[in-house]
C-alpha cells in the first residue's frame, strides 16, 4: 500500500478538508493539534476507502421479495 504522508490524493483530501474547518471553525481552531489529528485521520480514512474495488468480491446475492 502507498505511504499516506506523501500521497498526492490524500494530500489534496487533506487540503480540502482543511480549507473547510478554516472556514467553519477559523483558522486558531484549526490550528490547535487535536484538530490537526482529527483531519489527518479524516483524510487517510477518506483516501483509504478511495482505493478500494467498487466491485462485489463474491457473487452478489439474490434479492428477497419481503
Amino acid at each position: 500500500m502507498h505511504d499516506p504522508a506523501v500521497d498526492p490524493g490524500r494530500l489534496a483530501l487533506l487540503d480540502e478538508l482543511r480549507l473547510a474547518a478554516v472556514a467553519t471553525y477559523g483558522e486558531e481552531r484549526v490550528a490547535e493539534q487535536p484538530v490537526q489529528m482529527a483531519l489527518a485521520a479524516a483524510a487517510t480514512a477518506v483516501w483509504r476507502v478511495s482505493l478500494e474495488q467498487l466491485e462485489p468480491s463474491g457473487p452478489e446475492p439474490l434479492r428477497t421479495h419481503a
